[in-house]
């Protein structure tokens, strides 16, 4: 028989994520990695919900000027990751709109990552 989480312990598993998966990556529209940002360290991305928030929310903001971005690009996806490279992808999130483009050096495009724990219904 499976028993729920109690809200302490849905909190506890955000404090976990928040603490863990410490790199978001953001995908084109061919699926491959556009750049990998390291959510603690790179003042383009940070957590703006903390863990007593359901969802938990990243908020990663990027320009066609930034050095590990290809212009012009199309993104469609982000993903979660524990590492700055390789490993297992730990959430995703299509882009509500579908896709956004960076179609030069003064495009800025704002990206929000949410991730339900417990899944919202």
């Amino acid at each position: 028989m499976t028993t729920p989480h109690t809200d302490e312990g849905d909190q506890d598993i955000r404090e976990y994520i928040e603490a863990n998966w410490t790199h978001i990556a953001l995908i084109d529209d061919e699926g491959a990695e556009e750049t990998r940002i390291d959510i603690e360290e790179d003042s383009r991305a940070e957590f703006v919900s903390d863990a007593a928030d359901n969802p938990l929310t990243i908020e990663v903001e990027v320009e066609g000027s930034d050095s590990d971005i290809d212009v012009p690009t199309t993104l469609e996806r982000s993903e979660l990751y524990k590492t700055d490279s390789g490993g297992d992808e730990m959430s995703g999130d299509d882009f509500a709109e579908g896709s956004a483009e960076i179609g030069s050096e003064a495009d800025t495009l704002i990206v929000t990552h949410d991730i339900e724990q417990p899944e919202i219904e």
